[in-house]
């Protein structure tokens, strides 16, 4: 069998087109739950507990299935599994076009759940880590900004529901998902570079990195635990591995998804209108994709700097929704859109590269799977808890003050993790060896 012919760039960024376009029109059904949640409350006559409970048992299925489908990553691929999960999530939207009863709703959510995972986060930060070492974080930044696009999706189901009917939308994001994911995933996807003749970066083997003067191995300071060939069990029995399942993914989800679920009920109960409402969530959206720019910026001043700015814009931004009471200040919520949604873009571009910085392997995506797995539960628990909240409280007060809670602590346990003690990126690795350089042309030997 002949050597794969080079393609004139690197490949490594058509993956990271793919990867995110897939994943921006995939979970374009999750982001919609929010308008679908409020039409579904009024036409169906649930509660806002019942109704939020769906979200929650969809993210409880999509944490369970990441394990799965980090496993299923590692040995089959994305262009296998991607897929199956967009003929799995499209046929289920398509079916919930007809939906009535509420258990058929928790069901199908589950289902589209399964789907979801298949076609998300998991075998796509896989297959991510494959191609790009050095400029992971700056790889996974664009793909999460790309992603992020999905934010955006609350706005356009409006426009369906406002011209058609919340059905008819069901049915127009079932064959967006299988009519261009599918196609997509089998014909541009490729497991890792060596498959099209090329390598880690688009780097050749003799070449030397543009990053900087630091040598590739130079951003290894863990040796024994790069070298390490993390298994799962391994890692489970790792505080590293805990603090970033806390950190990154179950105290955050919490955080998430209460704000997911409810800021458009929280802002229409306000005073303000569907639209608008709709609107600011599409503009939390639009600075979600400018923060995943953070990606790019953890490549430069690491990981957990990164993070907890993100978590730090993040609180700012829930601040602004404890001042909400009525509709006389929209600038509250344009602050609180800003804020929150480049907090998230920030930290969703950094999760992955951490995770990967610390277990990096050919057993990375079922670990990743279980952080992954992390999210489900918190996720799931956000969202049900800011309905329970609502109904007893009458308000999202102390829902709000949870979150802010819960973020904070996130934002602690990221330090716990420590990748910078691992694996410093490039920018941390650069400006490390040119203060060595400094120090040997001043006549002192580093400290080793």
């Amino acid at each position: 069998m002949g050597k794969a012919k080079s393609p004139p760039i690197f490949y490594g960024w058509v993956i990271v087109a793919v990867s995110g376009t897939a994943m921006a029109i995939s979970y374009s059904i999750r982001h919609s739950f929010s308008r679908f949640f409020l039409v579904m409350v009024d036409d169906l006559g649930w509660s806002r507990a019942a109704a939020s409970g769906i979200y929650s048992a969809n993210v409880v299925v999509y944490g369970l299935s990441a394990p799965i489908v980090g496993t299923l990553a590692d040995r089959l691929g994305t262009r296998r599994i991607v897929p199956v999960g967009a003929a799995i999530l499209g046929l289920g939207a398509l079916i919930a076009s007809r939906g009535s009863a509420l258990w058929q709703f928790y069901l199908l959510w589950m289902l589209m759940a399964l789907g979801a995972c298949l076609t998300g986060y998991v075998p796509h930060s896989v297959v991510l880590s494959n191609w790009f070492v050095r400029k992971r974080g700056a790889a996974m930044g664009m793909f999460q900004a790309m992603a992020a696009l999905a934010f955006f999706s609350p706005f356009l189901t409006q426009l369906m529901i406002a011209v058609w009917s919340w059905r008819v939308a069901y049915i127009i994001w079932g064959v967006a998902v299988a009519g261009i994911i599918i196609p997509l995933a089998i014909i541009f996807h490729k497991r890792h570079p060596r498959d099209v003749g090329q390598e880690i970066d688009g780097l050749r083997p003799e070449a030397p990195s543009r990053a900087g003067p630091a040598p590739a191995d130079s951003t290894i300071v863990d040796v024994q635990w790069v070298t390490t060939e993390w298994t799962l069990g391994r890692a489970l029995r790792n505080r590293r591995f805990w603090a970033l399942f806390f950190a990154s993914f179950f105290l955050w989800g919490i955080g998430l998804t209460v704000l997911l679920v409810h800021q458009i009920a929280l802002i229409v109960d306000a005073g303000y209108g569907k639209v608008f409402a709709t609107l600011i969530f599409a503009l939390y959206g639009a600075m979600s994709t400018v923060g995943n720019l953070g990606g790019l910026l953890s490549d430069r001043i690491g990981r957990e700097i990164t993070v907890t700015l993100g978590i730090f814009l993040m609180v700012i931004g829930v601040s602004m929704l404890l001042f909400v009471s009525d509709s006389r200040h929209p600038w509250l919520l344009y602050l609180f859109a800003v804020a929150f949604g480049l907090g998230v873009g920030i930290n969703t571009s950094t999760f992955a590269p951490t995770a990967a910085d610390l277990f990096q392997g050919k057993n990375f995506g079922s670990i990743n799977g279980v952080v992954t797995a992390g999210f489900g539960v918190g996720g799931a628990m956000g969202s049900y808890l800011g309905g329970l909240i609502y109904d007893i409280a009458g308000d999202y007060r102390v829902a709000l003050a949870t979150v802010m809670v819960c973020l904070v602590l996130a934002a602690s346990l990221i330090w716990m993790a420590a990748p910078r003690k691992v694996r410093l990126v490039a920018g941390q690795a650069r400006r490390l060896s040119l203060a060595r350089a400094s120090q040997v042309s001043l006549g002192h030997e580093p400290r080793r």
